[in-house]
């Protein structure tokens, strides 16, 4: 009847309920579906890093190994890189990219900002991460105890073991855990991707100069990689589980 007050919990409640829920409920949906892209990505990463290690344990490397290591070099001069006279100096330029004493700094700087913005558990975040990547880099090369190439004379001082690649390996997780905090900050999608993707291809640049300059096997780069993102990927879905329990911001 006209006149008649509109019973409570009509159409306008639904409306204002559906509206509310279901930006959340397509929020967990894709928090969810991410969750079990970076598990794929995490159990096919461990894969490869074991079929990796057993070549290298049963054979001593990959046939491929040493080719890409000469394939680098000049084939009358094994001591010059192919290419102009400076891609010598550029891939120690590269190189040093991901060096202790760069990533450390980028690391204490990048955990600093996160202090003074009052993220001290990000901040924490990132050292642990790069702290902790060191030292499992550090337990597989024991471990494995594969030496340096010598296929190639090598065109930068060296030290230690070669499986797999620290350069490559903490190169990875320093960039990436840097970046992910970044792209938080990021308002479009194509910003964060762009981002994330800046900072694989620095790390793949340092991989290529590592064995450009001939001190690692392309198996112990490619290794490198695969653990960096692995890690990367674990200790994010450890934050972000966090998170959702609100122990952390």
């Amino acid at each position: 009847m006209v006149g008649e007050p509109e019973p409570r919990g009509g159409p306008h409640l639904e409306i204002d309920a559906e509206t509310v829920n279901s930006p959340r409920g397509d929020q967990s949906d894709q928090v969810d579906r991410t969750f079990w892209l970076g598990a794929a990505v995490v159990l096919a990463g461990a894969w490869g890093f074991l079929r990796m290690a057993n070549l290298i344990e049963d054979h001593g490397g990959h046939p491929l190994d040493e080719a890409i290591l000469r394939w680098f070099r000049q084939q009358a001069e094994p001591g010059i890189l192919r290419g102009p006279a400076w891609t010598g100096e550029a891939m120690r330029d590269l190189t040093a990219l991901g060096s202790p004493l760069v990533l450390a700094l980028l690391t204490t700087v990048t955990s600093g900002y996160l202090v003074v913005s009052r993220r001290p558990h990000a901040a924490l975040f990132v050292t642990l991460s790069a702290a902790g990547g060191g030292g499992l880099n550090f337990l597989l090369k024991e471990w494995y105890d594969r030496p340096r190439p010598e296929v190639v004379p090598q065109l930068t001082q060296v030290s230690g073991l070669s499986f797999p690649s620290g350069h490559a390996q903490i190169s990875t997780i320093v960039f990436l855990t840097v970046a992910s905090m970044m792209a938080r900050l990021a308002t479009t999608p194509a910003r964060r991707v762009y981002i994330l993707g800046s900072a694989l291809c620095l790390a793949i640049l340092v991989g290529i100069s590592r064995v450009a300059l001939g001190v690692h096997y392309p198996t112990d780069v490619l290794a490198g990689w695969v653990v960096g993102v692995v890690w990367s990927l674990v200790l994010a879905g450890l934050v972000r589980l966090l998170q959702r329990a609100r122990w952390i911001e």
